[in-house]
């Protein structure tokens, strides 16, 4: 579970707070409010309409490279094996605040999978601001689930949110799966 990974963490050094710094896995770290994160969102949106979405799912794919970068110099990362590295990825998915993820299901041969959360934090707290919105507000994590699994599977993959809190729906649903080619 997220506790016992965490705890796991700070027993290792891999999470340090200090002298007005937080490190997560070497890397520094900004908490910031999921509403701050939304205004972030609020103004792409205000500025560039449909772009921003794609500017943050770009900036998910960002993070997701970067840290795969970092954990393989740390962790060994490239030398897991594929369920290794997606309860890893869920863990720190997890931790890092976006809500509890699950695997729906997982097809490995067909390189497809669909992930869910009940309480994707972005998406609950976009609803009590906001209302309902029109479509599905998680591109970030879009962007996160399709690095991940482009990476794993050493194929462009897709992520399309389903299913959203934000809209009314009981759980936020992520669908993964191989990128159709031009």
């Amino acid at each position: 579970m997220v506790e016992s990974f965490f705890v796991d963490l700070l027993k290792t050094g891999q999470v340090v707070a200090e002298d007005g710094t937080f490190m997560f896995l070497n890397e520094y770290f900004l908490l910031i409010p999921v509403r701050t994160f939304l205004k972030l969102r609020e103004k792409l949106i205000e500025k560039l309409g449909d772009k921003a979405d794609d500017i943050l799912k770009e900036v998910g794919r960002y993070q997701v490279a970067a840290a795969i970068k970092r954990y393989s110099k740390t962790i060994g990362f490239e030398k897991l094996d594929q369920v290794k590295i997606t309860e890893f990825g869920i863990n720190v998915m997890n931790l890092m605040g976006h809500g509890i993820f699950e695997i729906v299901s997982f097809n490995e041969k067909e390189k497809k999978l669909v992930v869910r959360s009940k309480n994707a934090a972005s998406a609950i707290e976009y609803k009590l601001l906001y209302g309902k919105s029109k479509k599905p507000i998680d591109s970030y994590i879009c962007g996160i689930w399709e690095e991940a699994y482009t990476r794993l599977f050493n194929t462009n993959m897709h992520c399309t949110e389903i299913k959203c809190i934000a809209c009314g729906d009981s759980f936020c649903q992520f669908e993964i799966k191989p990128a159709k080619k031009n």
